[in-house]
């Protein structure tokens, strides 16, 4: 019972030892594709990787709305389509959509958000970037 538990245990932090170095791996390659299509000096900006045919990227725009009323002026949010760029997506590794990607003022990429991503969750990723 005890070796169960143990194992258990043990296969757990490897797990999430993975998903973080994934994470890491991601944030080094986006960071390290060094272009940021446009970051205005002291405000993060917000990337906002989405399509036509993405069901889901309506509701990420509606989340994204009012983030833009809640920060207005404070944060640049800007929307690339893939289908018009996606040279723009394989460089920052966009591989589902809608993707995020949070910046800081000085250019580097602080969140790589995959997938529908709440308004609460993206501005408390915001916060933490001024």
């Amino acid at each position: 019972m005890v070796e169960r538990l143990i194992l258990t245990l043990f296969l757990v932090l490897i797990t999430l030892a993975l998903y973080y170095a994934w994470r890491y791996a991601q944030m080094w390659r986006a960071n390290r594709a060094g272009r940021v299509v446009a970051t205005l000096v002291d405000q993060p900006s917000l990337l906002y990787f989405r399509s036509d045919s993405c069901a889901p990227c309506s509701t990420q725009a509606y989340y994204l709305q009012a983030l833009e009323r809640e920060y207005s002026g404070r944060v640049t949010i800007q929307k690339i389509d893939v289908e018009l760029q996606p040279e723009l997506a394989s460089q920052y590794g966009v591989f589902t959509l809608p993707t995020t990607l949070i910046v800081n003022p000085e250019g580097k990429i602080r969140h790589i958000n995959y997938g529908l991503t709440d308004a609460t969750k993206l501005a408390k990723q915001l916060e933490n970037n001024k």
